[in-house]
């Protein structure tokens, strides 16, 4: 019997030795040749759809490709995604999609700060992660993310039918930041030389400051014999915050200064100040990624002008003042602005401001001197004038 088995086990050696060894060295190589293979072409549906707006249909194929070659960015594309449906959520009223889109949003953009904690883009990321009312899983808790259940990107269906309202969209790829713990071999697709990641929309802004330097020219100034200031010098400094739901109107104030030049020292110089309430809607063009803002802005408030005189010239007989100040008044102003604001940088939060004021001021008579007329009237200097003024300048907004 014993004799027996050992023949068996004799017998039987080569089938186990053949079962047991391992397999033929290039099987492993094909297999993740496959997978890369398949994750680029998730990658490239992706893309695709991303493209002409189709959100969920990019989430599923992000998800697909993340599956077979996990990489970070495809996370943070899946959270750009899952954005721009919370926006047409917020847009449309639907408060639970609203919801439930920016906690996916969430998800997806902290699994990309845990997996690159010292990723470049990481302050930027934050901040979309707080706009959306979440907690960066890189930063100290601030504020509770929503409790609404959240949806995650497995769980989405792709749309019936191709809803493109971002035109500025580009389609989502990888990079190749040197900065990237990921190894870029392993990534699903090659980025071309110009592709990042999906460019979101910024935050939508909480306030903003701008300073500005320009030109104002006083039509009605120009023919005065007595008074040189048809085209003064202007400084403006301009701030206030943003409302509503999506953050559009603006309400705010701003000092304008303004001084006349020095060519013709036999006239009186003439200085302005304004003192403004501002209350306006700023546009954002669709296909700018945000960059390009178009302030429409009503102009109301108080404005001061001042004449002197300069050089020898001598004092006016109805002068009232003290030193080479011959006379001051105030009015009330009224006028509108139009603007173009273009933004830089990943945040959007630094940009150059061109503005174009149009404004009318109605100034009281003044004070006068005994026996005099008021100054004013004494140089034929109208009560009611336009100003037209043109800045350019620099804008914060945060």
């Amino acid at each position: 019997m014993l004799a027996r088995a050992l023949a068996l086990a004799l017998a039987l050696a080569p089938l186990v030795g053949a079962a047991l060894a391992p397999a033929p060295a290039d099987a492993a190589p094909a297999e993740d040749d496959a997978r890369k293979t398949a994750a680029a072409k998730a990658v490239a549906r992706a893309q695709e759809a991303f493209s002409r707006g189709d959100y969920r249909a990019a989430i599923v194929s992000f998800t697909e490709a993340n599956e077979l070659r996990p990489a970070a960015k495809l996370d943070y594309n899946v959270g750009i995604c899952h954005q721009r449906l919370h926006q047409r959520a917020l847009d449309s009223g639907d408060h639970d999609a609203e919801i439930t889109h920016a906690n996916a949003a969430i998800d997806a953009y902290n699994r990309y700060l845990r997996a690159r904690p010292d990723a470049a883009d990481r302050p930027e990321v934050e901040d979309l992660i707080r706009s959306l009312g979440g907690v960066p899983a890189t930063s100290v808790s601030l504020k509770p993310a929503p409790t609404t259940a959240t949806a995650t990107a497995t769980t989405t269906t792709p749309a019936t039918e191709a809803e493109n309202d971002d035109d500025d969209a580009s389609p989502p790829a990888e990079d190749s930041d040197d900065d990237d713990d990921d190894d870029d071999d392993d990534d699903p697709v090659a980025a071309p030389p110009s592709a990042g990641y999906v460019d979101p929309e910024p935050p939508d802004p909480r306030g903003s400051f701008a300073v500005s330097l320009g030109l104002w020219a006083l039509p009605q100034v120009a023919s005065n014999a007595a008074v040189e200031g048809a085209t003064m010098g202007a400084l403006a400094l301009r701030g206030g915050a943003f409302f509503g739901r999506r953050r559009r109107i603006f309400a705010g104030g701003g000092l304008s200064l303004g001084g006349g030049g020095k060519t013709q020292p036999e006239k009186l110089g003439l200085a302005a100040q304004g003192f403004d309430a501002l209350v306006g809607i700023h546009l954002r063009p669709k296909g700018r990624a945000g960059r390009l803002v178009i302030p429409l802005t009503a102009i109301v408030g108080g404005g001061r002008e001042a004449m002197r005189t300069r050089g020898d010239l001598e004092r006016p007989t109805c002068a009232v003042g003290s030193d080479t100040l011959v006379g001051k008044r105030w009015g009330g102003r009224l006028g509108g602005r139009l603007g173009a604001h273009v933004f830089f940088g990943a945040a959007l939060r630094h940009g150059l401001a061109f503005d174009l004021d149009v404004i009318a001021t109605l100034f009281g008579a003044g004070p006068s001197a005994d026996g005099c007329d008021p100054i004013f009237a004494v140089v034929d200097l109208p009560r009611a004038r336009a100003t037209i003024g043109f800045t350019v300048g620099y804008r914060a907004r945060w």
